[in-house]
């Protein structure tokens, strides 16, 4: 391993960061845990702080995404997190020494093996390794290239010393020490009270009763279960991985719940089985791609899917669903035309079709806007005017304002350049209105990051504030909220950043930091999620696998229960 050492800038205040680096381009990074039998070691002494501070030495890619961490939690209790898995084992008295040692073993296709042991600084790190680990977790999967170390938080650098990374055991026992010249303190993101007026600067979006404002903290598999019933509109995983269900939005009108969703070509994964490819997501986004829609009377018993936009109008063009919109009491279908694969091409447009009650059937009902490809539908500013978030076919986000004259009549807004700012990928916007009834929140998903983003608007969307990343975590997945007619905010979203599994719900009572986290359904890759509330009930579409149309109805009694136990009287 080569000991060349310099010192990269961190991206966004989340603690200290050491990079060590080969000397070419190639040797950017220390393993990929994509690979099969790959072996890294890491080693550092720890003094215990005082208890309520967490120290983690945590080992991340080249863009700061942590994938394993190790050190002592808020608890004072020793902790090896792998991929939102943790193990936690002793406490270990504060102000106490010890040296620790970090092994990972890569694998391709089954979980990895992260792996941690504990010695006193009096005997050393021993000749050989361990027969017995302090701590072993093996249910973490990623094929990331850990190229970095991220001490987190902030403070934490004072507690670590001695730091070491290799490929074998005795490069960890008497190889060089990273240099502490370069471990350069960072401040910690700015978890004060956020507000859209006096401080939008804040990254503070999540505070569990249970976990605090530690995403790292939270257990997914012991999240407190919502009961549901489940049903399924459509399922192609029989398809072997050629046909792709995508995109679900609801609504309800006419007294019948309306669902839609993309539905085309898919592209089988190489080598990959029909069994396991109902698990594993198609090629998607291609050519030949059209909406279909699918009507229930309860939500729970669903029509036989029917085409709704027909086939694609140029060649090489697809449809992509973009939700049901409500106007003047006419139900309209949005989609977007789309250059395929993918949606950066010229020629995007977003397009509108009528449902004509007499004639049971959608109809062409014109272009609502050019060069668009919205996230959801419009909905109401404070001011009567309708909005909706919008991206372009160069992926710069904005918001088109207007929509009351006529249903093609907009004005729009810029929110972000794509790619702009350094650590800030935004994709996927979304708005809605805090409870005073006149600031708007903006969330947008990071494809830099795992962690939402957040502005703000105080003028009904014609400026916006700085894009901010929050501590919300996600799963670079699409999310969508609403204000439930309890006066809570619901956000459904894949929060786990490992993967897209589990769906949760997360609550929110004043719509700026959310407080409870609820696991709604996983054991498999579930994304994509819409939702309405109708009739006391959370209806909630989703696709599994990109193969599947599903939804769940929650009671929002049961959710009240939920959300209120073991909360103080």
């Amino acid at each position: 391993m080569n000991s060349t050492l310099r010192s990269t800038p961190l991206l966004w205040g989340v603690g200290v960061l050491v990079s060590v680096f080969g000397t070419t381009a190639s040797a950017q990074h220390w393993v990929d845990l994509g690979d099969e039998g790959r072996t890294l070691y890491a080693s550092a002494r720890l003094t215990v702080p005082a208890r309520g501070e967490a120290a983690l030495m945590n080992l991340a890619t080249d863009s700061l995404q942590r994938r394993v961490a190790f050190g002592v939690d808020r608890s004072g209790d020793l902790r090896l997190w792998l991929y939102q898995n943790t193990v936690t084992g002793k406490t270990v008295p504060t102000g106490e020494t010890s040296i620790l040692v970090l092994r990972i073993r890569s694998h391709a296709k089954v979980p990895d093996d992260a792996r941690l042991a504990v010695f006193s600084v009096a005997d050393g790190i021993p000749q050989a390794e361990p027969k017995t680990w302090t701590l072993v977790n093996r249910k973490g999967f990623s094929d990331a290239n850990l190229a970095k170390l991220v001490a987190t938080p902030a403070a934490a650098l004072a507690h670590f010393s001695a730091v070491r990374v290799g490929p074998t055991w005795e490069t960890i026992r008497s190889g060089p020490v990273l240099d502490d010249s370069i471990l350069k303190g960072a401040p910690a993101p700015d978890l004060s009270t956020p507000d859209p007026v006096t401080n939008p600067k804040s990254a503070l979006m999540l505070n569990l009763r249970t976990t605090g404002t530690d995403p790292d903290s939270i257990h997914y598999g012991s999240l407190p279960a919502l009961p549901a019933e489940h049903t399924i509109i459509s399922d192609v995983r029989d398809r072997g991985g050629k046909w792709v269900h995508q995109h679900a939005y609801l609504t309800y009108h006419g007294g019948r719940y309306w669902a839609m969703w993309s539905d085309g070509p898919g592209v089988k994964r190489p080598n990959m089985t029909p069994k396991r490819h109902r698990n594993i997501i198609p090629g998607h986004d291609r050519p030949g791609t059209r909406v279909s829609y699918a009507t229930s009377e309860d939500g729970l018993t669903w029509s036989e899917p029917t085409g709704l936009s027909g086939p694609p109008r140029i060649e090489g063009f697809g449809w992509i669903a973009r939700g049901y919109w409500v106007r003047d009491d006419e139900l309209l279908a949005l989609a977007s035309h789309f250059n395929a694969p993918g949606y950066p091409g010229k020629g995007l447009s977003l397009e509108a079709f009528r449902w004509d009650q007499a004639a049971g059937k959608w109809v062409a009902h014109g272009t609502v806007l050019d060069d668009t490809l919205n996230n959801f539908p419009p909905k109401r500013l404070p001011n009567g005017k309708w909005m909706m978030s919008r991206r372009d076919h160069k992926r710069d986000l904005s918001v088109a304002v207007g929509g009351v004259d006529a249903f093609g009549d907009w004005e729009t807004r810029p929110v972000s350049a794509y790619g702009s700012e350094q650590g800030k990928r935004p994709e996927e916007p979304y708005w809605y209105v805090l409870p005073d009834g006149r600031n708007l929140v903006g969330l947008f998903r990071n494809n830099a990051g795992k962690s939402l983003i957040r502005a703000f608007s105080t003028d009904c969307g014609q400026t916006w504030t700085p894009l901010v990343n929050t501590n919300f975590p996600d799963a670079t997945s699409k999310f969508y909220a609403l204000r439930t007619s309890r006066g809570y905010y619901a956000l459904v979203s894949n929060s786990r950043p490992a993967r897209r599994d589990p769906l949760t719900l997360a609550i929110s009572h004043d719509g700026l930091v959310y407080t409870h986290l609820f696991y709604l359904i996983g054991g498999r890759h579930i994304d994509y999620p819409h939702m309405i509330e109708h009739d006391g009930h959370l209806l909630i579409a989703f696709s599994g696998a990109k193969q599947t149309m599903e939804v769940l109805r929650v009671s929002l009694t049961d959710l009240d229960r939920l959300i209120t136990e073991g909360q103080p009287e």
